[in-house]
């Protein structure tokens, strides 16, 4: 993930805060670093049992941060400046507003295949943990 208007230790915070939720589960896999204007890092999970981690469309758990989690530390990071812009594989927001017309609809991203298809929003057990709203 790529973002830009917020610095280094923003990011830190927004995923400090937004991980509160999942009981601290979301992690960086990619520390955050600057990369030209912006800042990159990569979110994991510590434990893939635990909440917030994602599981494949075989149900197999996998050691990635899921899509409420993910959304989650982007509504932190909006918190902290209402006009970044924030790149993902799924999306480019272009501030808070882009990111509430646009998000809700990559939950419906196949991550399956064809003939098993999965949305990437029910990738996770989110719901047994009750930190989302699925």
């Amino acid at each position: 993930m790529k973002v830009w208007g917020v610095t280094v230790e923003e990011v830190r915070s927004a995923v400090a805060v937004a991980a509160l939720a999942y009981d601290r589960n979301i992690v960086f896999k990619r520390e955050p670093e600057k990369d030209g204007r912006a800042v990159r890092f990569t979110l994991t999970v510590a434990n893939s049992r635990n909440k917030g981690s994602r599981m494949s469309h075989t149900g197999r758990r996998i050691a990635a941060c899921c899509w409420h989690g993910h959304r989650d530390v982007m509504l932190a990071i909006f918190a902290r400046n209402p006009d970044a812009r924030v790149k993902t594989a799924l999306a480019d927001y272009r501030g808070m507003v882009d990111f509430a017309d646009k998000y809700p609809a990559t939950g419906y991203t196949n991550i399956g295949s064809q003939c098993d298809p999965m949305d990437i929003q029910d990738a996770c057990n989110c719901a047994l943990w009750e930190v989302c709203d699925v």
